[in-house]
């Protein structure tokens, strides 16, 4: 529910926060922005540790004004500074000390135990032949490195036998230290020193912004001329620097924009978001001089702000002045406080707006009015003078003082008589009444509507009235349309202007059910031209007849112009044939004398005759009510256009007999081969009984036979996964030989393509 006491988008449930910089939580009720600081009341040690108060968590920051007496880095002195935050400064005392060699001695930081002179050390080493080259170092300087094992100086070749005094010979082959580049190898000969050679091996590289990649030398940098369009980070400026890598360099540029004073600009470096407030500030006083304050740039100076207790001296300018005095002020008196104007009309209507006179000028602080007309004075003063000084040939006078150029104290409103000319400029003239808009009803030029216009509309010069901007609707001299033109001005007024004749189509509607498509005509509308398409009875002719024609026809003569003269084509009701009568409307004639031949069987559908048509339906009548719906509903495509009406004989019955027979002794034959489960290797070395010479060969076939059998099963009657290895090998043979038919007809394509082409471009010479 809602609750008037609780912050809007809060639930009212304690906030329980963790606070930053302490193990307390939030008390305080769900609020929006971030917690305050910690209020609760702990005990706080100073920053040197002497000292322990208490203090709120949230600030319990604590100096207790002692010597901090911490030891500094040096670790003899102590510090002298009052309790402070953070670490102490460094030791500020000095000493005298000697460098790592013994060579320097210089004065130090307390705090600096040792230092290096950046010398060579210069100690004679153990071999009594050569110096130490290290720079200053501390301890022994070690042996000599010329009189241990040595290499040449691309290190290849190990050299023995040689004194520290001998140099240290080139072997001549090529050095091979990896260069400064950490890629390549030197490519000198085996030298002193560092190896000095610049790269030159041709690599490709990438500019810094990614933007070109070019083959140059390992040891050159590669630099695009390309600018960069990044913004940075104030979102203003765009970063410019040629081949950037993408880490734009702070905006260095002045931010410029205004502040909120609306006088001065930032002067702060470009930056993201607003900008602080004005740090300037400006004294204001109000028109008298008798208050006075030091307000932040831009912020608000109302009179609320600058109380006077004095009456303000200028008052409202406009033409209720008098009427509401005030007090002084800082800036433009209020506005005229009167909810209307009431000046009274051309019209005689008082004038409903609001005072509408110019609304007071801002008026300066009386210091900023006072130096104006000081200038102002001095400007006159140092005018008359030049004026005197040509009157008198030419001789300067006197110079003011800076006493005679100081104004009293007074009101601006005694000061606006130093203005040029004796023109005031805090009194604005009066300002004319806006035109009436008092609502006066005002038909349209037509007489359509009414509408509501201001007086002023009314009454200015050359109005007579106004259109609607709808349709005229004025009948026209046909008597059956109105005309269209936008509401306009009708007889006897001065400025009327006629309708327009008409000129659309008449639009009537005619006996036939078309409407007139002529041009707008007086009395009767002629006999229609159009023609239509009507199907003819048999619905196998499409007639064209003009809508004129079958005007005034009866029944009879439109049924006989419906009439096409061909053969009827429609399907008799009681047999599947068609009428063979001529065109004509209503039902086929006698349709139980159809005189067609029909094939007839008997119910075997052994015996076949020809009879006619009435004969079948005749016979089809006697108790075949189901036979004789399937013949009428037949057609002459029908498989039912073959009826059975004759009656079976002895001939048919031996028939059936001894079809029956020959379906039994199937069922048999094939239930024997079903049983045969058994492989073909199984029966070859099953033991054969011995049989008679004469008959041997006959039952030697036998077996094989069997075989037969049992194997030309069908394949719909294997099992299941066999069924799917057959269909398996079929769908990879389909699927070769549309292969190899695609690889053909592409490559006759191509072919012939490539045949093209040559002859295209290599035309016979």
């Amino acid at each position: 529910a809602f609750d008037p006491w609780l912050s809007p988008h809060t639930c009212g449930e304690r906030c329980d926060k963790p606070l930053a910089n302490c193990e307390h939580t939030c008390k305080l009720l769900c609020h929006p922005g971030p917690c305050p600081p910690c209020p609760r009341i702990v005990d706080a040690t100073c920053f040197c540790g002497a000292t322990t108060a208490p203090r709120r968590c949230g600030t319990k920051s604590l100096a207790c004004a002692k010597i901090c007496s911490k030891k500094l880095d040096c670790g003899e002195h102590r510090c002298t500074l009052t309790c402070h935050e953070g670490p102490c400064p460094p030791c500020e005392r000095t000493a005298v000390g000697t460098c790592r060699c013994g060579k320097t001695r210089k004065t130090l930081p307390c705090a600096v135990k040792e230092f290096g002179c950046d010398e060579l050390c210069g100690k004679p080493l153990s071999c009594g032949h050569h110096v130490c080259q290290r720079e200053c170092h501390k301890g022994p300087c070690g042996p000599c490195a010329l009189s241990s094992r040595r290499t040449c100086n691309c290190g290849k070749l190990t050299l023995t036998g040689l004194s520290c005094e001998e140099p240290t010979p080139s072997c001549g082959n090529t050095c091979e230290k990896l260069l400064v580049c950490g890629v390549h190898l030197c490519a000198e000969r085996c030298h002193e020193g560092e190896c000095n050679f610049v790269c030159t091996q041709l690599v490709p590289k990438t500019c810094g912004c990614g933007s070109l990649t070019k083959t140059v030398p390992c040891s050159q940098k590669l630099r695009c001329e390309r600018k960069c369009q990044r913004m940075r980070e104030c979102g203003r400026h765009a970063c410019k620097r040629r081949c950037c890598d993408g880490n734009c360099a702070p905006c260095g540029e002045v931010c410029g924009r205004k502040l909120m004073c609306g006088t001065h600009k930032c002067t702060a470096p470009c930056h993201d978001g607003p900008c602080l407030p004005c740090p300037r500030t400006v004294l204001v006083s109000c028109a008298c001089g008798f208050s006075r304050a030091e307000f932040p740039c831009g912020r608000d100076r109302s009179s609320k702000q600058l109380p006077c207790p004095r009456p303000c001296t200028l008052g409202v300018g406009c033409r209720h002045k008098g009427k509401f005095p005030h007090r002084c002020h800082y800036g433009p008196c209020p506005p005229c406080p009167s909810e209307a104007c009431g000046s009274t009309l051309e019209c005689g209507h008082p004038c409903p707006l609001p005072c509408h006179d110019p609304p007071p000028p801002p008026l300066p602080s009386y210091e900023e009015w006072t130096q104006t007309m000081r200038k102002e004075r001095q400007r006159q003063e140092q005018k008359a003078q030049s004026a005197a000084a040509n009157a008198n040939g030419g001789v300067p006078l006197q110079q003011l003082s800076l006493n005679s150029l100081l104004l009293p104290r007074q009101p601006i409103t005694a000061l606006a008589t130093l203005q040029p000319d004796g023109v005031a400029p805090f009194y604005p003239g009066h300002t004319a009444c806006h035109p009436c808009v008092m609502p006066v009803t005002q038909p349209c030029v037509g007489g359509h509507t009414v509408r509501q216009l201001a007086c002023h509309v009314s009454r200015s010069p050359g109005f007579d009235s106004f259109s609607c901007e709808e349709h005229c609707r004025q009948l026209l001299e046909c008597g059956r349309h109105t005309c269209d033109l936008q509401c306009h001005a009708l007889p006897p007024s001065d400025n009327a202007v006629p309708c327009a004749a008409c000129t659309r189509t008449c639009a009537l509607e005619l006996p036939c059910g078309h409407k007139c498509d002529k041009t707008c005509h007086p009395g009767e509308c002629d006999p229609c031209e159009r023609s239509n398409k009507w199907k003819c009875h048999g619905d196998h002719q499409i007639l064209i007849i003009k809508c004129k024609d079958r005007l005034g026809k009866s029944e009879e003569e439109l049924a006989w112009m419906r009439a096409c003269g061909l053969p009827c084509g429609r399907s008799l009701p009681r047999c599947p044939h068609e009428c063979v009568a001529k065109c004509h409307a209503g039902d086929c004639p006698a349709p139980e004398k159809c005189k067609k031949k029909v094939t007839v069987r008997c119910s075997c559908r052994r015996m076949k005759r020809q009879w006619e048509c009435s004969k079948v339906q005749e016979a089809l009548a006697n108790g075949r009510p189901k036979e004789r719906a399937a013949y009428s509903a037949a057609t002459m495509a029908s498989s039912i256009s073959t009826p059975t009406v004759l009656e079976c004989d002895e001939d048919c019955r031996a028939h059936q007999q001894k079809a029956q027979q020959s379906k039994s002794t199937l069922v048999q034959k094939r239930d024997s081969n079903i049983e045969i489960k058994e492989p073909a290797k199984a029966a070859a070395q099953a033991p054969q009984p011995e049989l008679p010479v004469d008959s041997g060969s006959r039952n030697r076939k036998s077996p094989k036979k069997n075989q037969v059998k049992a194997a030309s099963v069908p394949w719909w009657k294997l099992d299941a996964k066999t069924q799917e290895v057959v269909c398996n090998i079929i769908g990879i043979l389909i699927v070769c030989l549309v292969g190899i038919f695609i690889g053909v007809y592409v490559n006759n394509l191509m072919t012939n393509l490539d045949q093209s082409a040559r002859n295209r471009w290599q035309p016979d010479l």
